[in-house]
């Protein structure tokens, strides 16, 4: 990946991955192409903060009865931070 900008796409932004922000667990969609060094580096070069750990989850298309696609497939990273470290997710903004 030569971009690092380009590895996180945008926050998740849902009742449960807000509530998650006060352990200190943030959500991202990232690339479909993306692992867990390069979603690591991005956070570092992008906010500066260094997470503890980073899980990734892959969310497969899901298709309708008629063989129509309702949705791509997807993939999301678990980003936890040290408790001193904060991201305010309303203030980000993404391309």
């Amino acid at each position: 990946m030569n971009n690092l900008y380009s590895v996180i796409k945008k926050p998740v932004i849902s009742e449960k991955s807000v509530s998650n922000t006060a352990a200190n667990h943030y959500v991202f969609y990232v690339q479909n192409s993306a692992n867990k060094i390069t979603v690591a580096s991005a956070i570092r070069e992008i906010y500066g903060i260094t997470p503890l750990s980073i899980k990734i989850i892959n969310l497969p298309r899901k298709i309708s009865g008629r063989g129509r696609v309702k949705r791509l497939a997807k993939k999301k990273a678990i980003v936890v931070l040290n408790p001193t470290d904060k991201l305010d997710i309303a203030k980000m903004k993404f391309i």
